[in-house]
């Protein structure tokens, strides 16, 4: 789909192409001539207190609007027009924050330990990044037991840094993989539902109209399980495997399938794609992967909690949650958790 972005445009026709921030600077495609820029651009930010990534929308800066102002006309005269006031333009930051900044470190942080760099806080960055985010991620490495007392990374740390997953997925992976339990086939299956999810950011549940809703979200009942989110995309999964290995009636099975339970069939194929490389580095890697007849759920979830021990909460008498590291309040109201932490962005 991308590429239709470059393909020459057939005569007596015009080519409207949608566009994230990488169009600013990394590609150019030919022959556009004019730009509509909203202002606006999607970004990662990690709160290092709260261990918490999430996808905000954010205003762009000066250097972004002349850079999608530049897209036009590289080839001819063309055109910008800015959806927005010039006092918004002025309201601007000069140019964009860095992304080491706003990101999650971890994955930099146990790389560089393992490439012999002791002193993270000091290192000779280009952008230097938070001190609270480097701190945050020495933190979480020490807790996956990816490094040690001396700070030095740990055979488990370099086995993890092996994966091309965030540590805290290739911690879920190497403990699915270790004990009698052994439940990595289900765990990667998980996996590869919400690695796929998070960088199409589309999920694998399709959002219901509002005329199908109470259709959709009944019928979803079918995979979910009461053991929670992983559960219930590993059954979903599962079954969307089931289909495909039948072939029945070619792809049309598929796409019934799909239409039936609201599944975004696209973000599927994403998963099979993210399941096989995975599956690759767990062969290559002597990594012991054991399909179950019956997944064993209380040992798919001990892995993920081997992963996510920072995320754990504690009931309080008064009802509430109190994370176990990071010490903020969660109220629970039905099925909603709502994060008392005076931040008015959650």
């Amino acid at each position: 789909m991308q590429y239709k972005a470059f393909s020459p445009t057939p005569p007596g026709s015009r080519k409207v192409i949608l566009a994230t921030n990488i169009a600013e600077t990394s590609v150019t495609v030919p022959g556009v001539r004019f730009v509509i820029d909203c202002g606006l651009q999607k970004r990662r930010k990690f709160n290092a207190q709260l261990g918490i990534e999430t996808l905000q929308i954010h205003p762009i800066s000066k250097s972004s609007a002349a850079q999608r102002a530049g897209r036009a006309g590289r080839e001819a005269p063309g055109k910008c027009f800015r959806l927005y006031p010039s006092t918004h333009f002025t309201s601007f930051a000069e140019s964009t924050t860095p992304e080491i900044r706003d990101c999650d470190l971890t994955s930099l942080v146990l790389t560089l330990k393992i490439q012999g760099h002791d002193d993270i806080l000091n290192f000779p960055f280009l952008d230097r990044p938070k001190r609270e985010s480097v701190m945050r991620s020495l933190e979480i490495l020490y807790l996956l037991g990816a490094i040690g007392n001396d700070g030095k990374p740990t055979e488990v740390g370099k086995q993890m840094n092996q994966l091309p997953l965030a540590p805290e997925l290739a911690k879920v992976l190497l403990s699915s993989a270790g004990g009698e339990a052994n439940c990595a086939a289900e765990v990667i299956d998980i996996i590869a539902c919400m690695t796929a999810s998070t960088a199409s950011s589309n999920a694998i549940f399709l959002t219901p109209n509002a005329e199908k809703r109470e259709e959709t979200m009944e019928n979803r009942k079918h995979f979910a399980s009461a053991t929670g989110d992983h559960i219930t995309l590993l059954q979903a999964f599962q079954e969307y495997q089931s289909v495909l290995k039948a072939g029945n009636n070619g792809g049309s099975a598929i796409k019934e399938w799909c239409q039936r339970w609201g599944i975004n069939r696209r973000v599927l194929k994403n998963v099979l794609e993210v399941q096989k490389q995975l599956l690759g580095y767990c062969e290559r890697n002597s990594i012991p992967v054991t399909p179950a007849e019956r997944p064993d759920k209380d040992a798919i979830l001990k892995a993920f909690l081997s992963g996510y021990v920072m995320n754990t909460a504690i009931l309080q008498k008064d009802g509430s949650y109190r994370t176990t590291f990071s010490h903020h309040v969660f109220h629970s109201s039905d099925d909603v958790l709502t994060l008392d932490c005076g931040h008015p962005s959650f």
